[in-house]
């Protein structure tokens, strides 16, 4: 099930809370799937009539899985910039064993691989950073 109107008659309002599960699937050999929670919120963008997504789940996406030479630029700043996200939120809460671990697991990735034959008319994706909200 989707989020758009042609799938679900529910719109989304403030508060609501749902899973996020972008995934890939070869039919008949494998499916990957990264889940995580999130809420529905109003943006500080624009005049206010906007909503924009709020992570809840906190937990780093495996860079063994991560193959860099098929990602844009864009694409590697936003994991970079969601696994900041998870050792800001979350390492003050861990000390010893477990805080090296999430160091480890969310330090930026090894960029050496990167597709460098893309530009950005290969690759028309918003900036990482920019929010993206739904009216």
């Amino acid at each position: 099930m989707g989020i758009s109107s042609r799938t679900n008659p529910v719109a989304l309002d403030k508060g609501m809370v749902l899973s996020n599960e972008p995934g890939y699937y070869e039919a008949g050999a494998f499916g990957i799937r990264i889940e995580s929670v999130i809420a529905v919120r109003e943006s500080k963008v624009g005049d206010g009539s906007f909503l924009e997504f709020e992570q809840l789940t906190f937990v780093p996406i495996d860079k063994k899985l991560v193959d860099v030479s098929v990602m844009s630029p864009a694409e590697c700043d936003w994991l970079d910039d969601y696994h900041a996200l998870i050792d800001e939120k979350v390492s003050p809460l861990l000390n010893g064993e477990p805080l090296e671990w999430l160091r480890l697991a969310t330090a930026p990735i090894d960029r050496s691989g990167l597709a460098t034959r893309c530009d950005k008319k290969t690759w028309p994706l918003q900036d990482s950073r920019q929010r993206r909200s739904v009216h």
